[in-house]
């Protein structure tokens, strides 16, 4: 509801992390009048994306920012399950990259591992993780180690508050749902506010 109106009209779009489009080609569907581009750190990802899917432009992104993308370049970005992978520096570097890439009055929607999928994954989440968590609002561990995906890929867990704490003083949070992306994730939409 808060995006009433807006996506209605051509939009430039990016999607941060967006694997092997498996958004982008529905909101094409949905939106044939946007201006769709993804980026991703998976280069086969990027170099499948970029050979079947012509109504988009694909670009490789480094682990941590700059991206190759001008300032105020897009209207609405989108980050589905990537701020559920970075640990707090990671986290704080995006969030200002992605805002930087936000033109004035523009949108981010991103998704974080909340309280939802703690109840939904219970006994997954070390309890020394829960702990840090309880104490500090955010939490981040190495679970993944399965030779493919880089070092860095790991798993958080955050409060909603904790990752409004963090949001870049040019932006303003719009909306927060728990379990909000998918009945798991949180979601959280940002607002460019200069």
């Amino acid at each position: 509801e808060e995006l009433a109106g807006f996506t209605d009209r051509p939009l430039t779009v990016l999607d941060f992390g967006c694997g092997c489009s498996r958004t982008i080609q529905p909101l094409r569907l949905r939106y044939p009048m946007w201006t769709l581009h993804g980026t991703d750190i998976d280069r086969d990802a990027i170099e499948w994306s970029a050979a079947n899917i012509p109504y988009a432009t694909f670009g490789m992104n480094g682990a941590m920012p700059p991206t190759r993308y001008a300032d105020r370049s897009f209207d609405l970005i989108y980050a589905l399950s990537v701020f559920s992978h970075l640990d707090l520096p990671m986290e704080r570097a995006w969030l200002e990259e992605l805002t930087r890439l936000l033109k004035p009055g523009g949108f981010l929607y991103l998704t974080f591992n909340g309280q939802v999928v703690l109840e939904k994954a219970r006994g997954q989440f070390p309890a020394e993780v829960l702990k840090r968590l309880k104490r500090e609002g955010f939490a981040y561990f190495r679970n993944i180690q399965d030779g493919v995906l880089p070092e860095w890929y790991q798993t958080s867990v955050q409060t909603p508050s904790f990752m409004m704490s963090h949001v870049p003083p040019d932006s303003t949070v719009v909306r927060h749902e728990a379990g909000g992306h998918a009945g798991w994730q949180d979601a959280m939409l940002l607002q460019r506010t200069r």
